[in-house]
């Protein structure tokens, strides 16, 4: 049962999606948001473009021939530019010559065709290029099925424009590196939720709430595209797209999902407390009661890693030489449902055998009970075993 009250809504009424954060009336005023949330595979209007030249077909776009220019990412926030090394991700697409608009009125097939070829042009692994893919496909196959409902085939088209005005943003030589990768991840994410959307064998309300889920991580791009949007709301997006993101693709792998039946719950309800948060803030019919409490609980969990208890916890895994593999992995999993549930989690990865084994040796220790209760009970039942002040 969800924390929030949320009304559920009919998903035409979901597909309306517009942001709506928690801040005071005056900001939240000023906020002009993209008119294109809630719209049907028609698109939005746009003004009336101007006649094509003599040399130009109607609805193409003419490649760039130019040198094009190089420009500096913009710093937005401190920590936008993260470590200073930049990965493939953190980097505009070179050879791509359609960053600007999304091409207007297109079918569904014409739109597929310029989303791939959006995928094609970023400059991220293969491995990453091919979940994209598995994505669009999935879209696709929703749209293209015939026993699709016209609602559910309306939210998987505005999921499809979605993802290109998405891909646009990423590939945008402005956008900033923090920016780019949060898209990105959210992309990747749709795989997991579009996954359990379209299964047959997940309950009804499952399957709905992860069509609602799915539209949110696909449009909040086209709301980051808004270059009036107040930088409060912009970081809020992002820190919200990255909490939701990470919980999705920490599931993933051989080592992902717990074994436990009591710590998949856990995990579960962790996350789906998350991502419900995230629908409500982007439900024009959700209270703003319920709004608060949405933002409340992100804010909640992105402040979990600032916690003096989980500082205290890290710095004591960290003592015994645990891998950059095993802290990533803690400190992603806090990140997704966090304090301390997502850290004990992380703790009982794999990736943390060798620190925990050290922790469980280590008898003169506080936390000697709780690394001896992480390796032999579900981690969901420690939380009694962290040494109080």
């Amino acid at each position: 049962m969800s924390r929030f009250s949320r009304r559920q809504a009919s998903i035409i009424c979901t597909s309306c999606l517009i942001a709506l954060l928690t801040v005071p009336a005056d900001v939240a005023a000023a906020v002009t948001l993209p008119d294109s949330l809630g719209r049907t595979a028609e698109g939005p209007e746009q003004p009336t473009p101007p006649p094509p030249s003599e040399t130009d077909e109607p609805g193409t776009e003419q490649p760039d021939t130019g040198t094009p220019e190089t420009q500096e990412p913009e710093t937005r926030t401190p920590d936008d530019e993260g470590s200073g090394t930049q990965t493939p991700e953190d980097t505009p697409s070179q050879n791509n010559t359609q960053t600007s608009k999304p091409s207007q009125n297109l079918a569904p097939e014409e739109k597929q065709e310029e989303v791939a070829d959006r995928i094609d042009g970023l400059n991220v692994p293969e491995s990453t290029k091919k979940k994209l893919k598995q994505t669009l496909d999935r879209t696709m196959k929703a749209i293209n099925d015939p026993k699709v409902s016209a609602a559910d085939k309306a939210l998987y088209e505005q999921v499809l424009d979605g993802m290109n005005k998405t891909l646009i943003l990423i590939q945008d030589p402005k956008t900033p590196p923090r920016e780019r990768r949060a898209l990105t991840k959210g992309l990747e994410a749709l795989d997991v939720t579009l996954k359990i959307a379209q299964d047959p064998k997940a309950p009804p309300g499952e399957r709905q709430y992860y069509k609602d889920l799915s539209l949110a991580l696909a449009t909040i791009g086209d709301q980051l595209r808004d270059e009036t949007l107040p930088e409060d709301l912009r970081r809020n997006f992002l820190r919200n797209l990255e909490i939701v993101s990470r919980g999705l693709l920490a599931t993933q792998g051989q080592t992902g999902e717990p074994k436990n039946a009591q710590d998949r719950e856990t995990v579960e309800q962790g996350m789906r407390e998350t991502g419900e948060a995230l629908i409500t803030l982007q439900d024009p019919d959700a209270s703003n009661e319920d709004r608060q409490q949405a933002q409340e609980h992100l804010d909640e969990v992105a402040a979990s890693t600032k916690d003096p208890k989980y500082v205290e916890f890290l710095d004591q895994v960290k003592r015994y030489k645990a891998s950059e593999a095993c802290l990533r992995t803690i400190e992603d999993r806090t990140n997704s449902i966090g304090w301390p549930d997502g850290s004990l989690w992380g703790l009982s990865d794999v990736s943390c055998d060798e620190p925990r084994a050290t922790g469980i040796s280590d008898t003169s220790s506080p936390w000697n009970d709780l690394f001896i209760c992480v390796d032999e009970n579900p981690f969901s039942e420690c939380a009694a075993y962290i040494p109080k002040d």
